[in-house]
């Protein structure tokens, strides 16, 4: 009966591999169709930005990351922080500079390859022809058929005729080298996760008893990893870069901005702040908030508080609508500005690359913070990184240094108030 079991596990562990093997050959040739179609000039280049950032990591990482941690580390001796975040220090400095190049690579490769479609501002005269065929000019004195515009605008396109036989060869294998970035990213970190778990050494144990696997996951220990960190990194730039800062703030203020306004303006109703001055409330909410009260007192009789702090509620979130349609009007006028103006759209994209690289920072902390969590409640064991696991490991170590004592302050406070309430 056991072998029976143990059979049956190994031959479903069998054909998932072979199920996984069959899917990325497909995604594969799927992914060389469409690059060969589209070409180099149209495909997404985010997987080879991926892999030359990542290779030039590992690359300067091995040539110069111990003379760049000799050069920091007077540096970050002066700075109050743990001495995780102290050590993390030059991987994350090595990072950002390769990084950077892999930004200045792509917007480069990006002006030159890319099609453009450009506005070109022209002053022309159009003058039309009447059934003799004789043109009308400005010393004609019939212009009822003569059209004559001062300034108008002309679109000049480069890049959009159809791909070359080098162009979709280059597509082909951009294409190709994006499906397989991510394909390995998924796989990798999929091996990464079970050997961690306790599954490894049961249900998984014919799969991580095979060298090739156990070889992989070596290698994801060394490397991938940190593949993971600048993949997320880069796909975060590269977004803001395509963005902007002014179109994200504008997103971010109007949308998300937007909704916490409206739902404040609900809250206000029912909350201390449409309380009289004196009581510790707002003058202003407080006469709003009290004339609806009172405008519905006849109607809503010992509910018009209620109906009353609702009407207000709505009729100061329709204020604060036509306040933000009014600030995205704003923000459109500088959006227009930013694109007319060379040195405005560098500046933005400048401000842009800043911010989305604190998002990613921010995003890679999550991960591992999440992770932190997970060991502590021993759903992983612990994720051992090598020492050429800089990047990551400089994440997680940081997460079990800042964030593993809030998880146990909240798990005793938790405690405690169910033994409280227990009691």
């Amino acid at each position: 009966m056991l072998y029976s079991i143990l059979a049956t596990r190994d031959a479903v562990v069998k054909g998932v591999m072979i199920g996984v093997l069959v899917f990325c050959a497909l995604a594969l040739v799927i992914a060389l169709c469409v690059g060969a179609k589209k070409g180099v000039r149209r495909v997404s280049w985010l997987g080879v930005t991926w892999l030359f950032t990542g290779l030039l990591f590992c690359l300067l990482h091995k040539f110069i990351g111990g003379w760049l941690a000799g050069i920091l580390s007077p540096l970050t001796q002066k700075i109050p922080l743990a001495d995780s975040v102290k050590a993390f220090a030059p991987s994350l400095v090595l990072a950002s500079a390769c990084l950077l190049i892999g930004m200045l690579v792509h917007g480069i490769m990006a002006l030159v390859l890319r099609p453009k479609r450009k506005y070109v501002r022209k002053e022309a005269d159009v003058f039309t022809k009447d059934d003799d065929w004789v043109e009308y000019d400005d010393e004609a004195e019939d212009y009822d058929d003569y059209e004559k515009y001062a300034s108008r605008k002309l679109v000049q396109k480069s890049g959009y005729a159809k791909p070359s036989l080098m162009g979709r060869v280059f597509g082909s294998l951009t294409c190709m080298i994006n499906c397989a970035m991510v394909l390995a990213t998924v796989i990798l970190f999929t091996l990464f996760v079970l050997q961690a778990t306790p599954f490894r050494d049961t249900t998984f144990a014919s799969l991580f008893s095979i060298g090739a696997v156990n070889a992989v996951v070596a290698f994801t220990k060394n490397y991938a990893l940190d593949f993971l960190m600048l993949g997320i990194a880069i796909s975060f730039l590269l977004k803001g870069r395509k963005n902007g800062f002014i179109e994200t703030i504008r997103a971010i203020v109007i949308y998300l901005g937007g909704i916490a306004l409206v739902v404040f303006c609900f809250y206000i109703p029912f909350s201390k702040l449409c309380h009289a001055p004196s009581e510790g409330g707002i003058w202003l909410f407080h006469k709003i908030v009290g004339a609806t009260v009172y405008a519905v007192q006849g109607m809503a009789g010992k509910y018009a508080p209620i109906v009353g702090g609702i009407f207000a509620g709505l009729g100061m979130s329709i204020v604060a609508i036509l306040a933000m349609v009014l600030l995205n009007l704003v923000f459109k006028g500088l959006i227009y500005v930013k694109d007319s103006w060379k040195p405005f759209r560098v500046i933005d994209g400048v401000f842009a690359v800043l911010l989305y690289f604190v998002i990613a920072l921010a995003v890679c902390l999550l991960f591992w913070a999440v992770f932190t969590l997970f060991t502590h409640f021993g759903l992983l064991h612990t994720v051992f990184f090598t020492e050429k696991t800089t990047l990551a490991g400089g994440f997680f170590e940081i997460c079990q240094t800042y964030f593993e004592p809030l998880i146990q302050m909240a798990e005793q406070y938790l405690a405690g108030l169910f033994a409280k309430f227990g009691a």
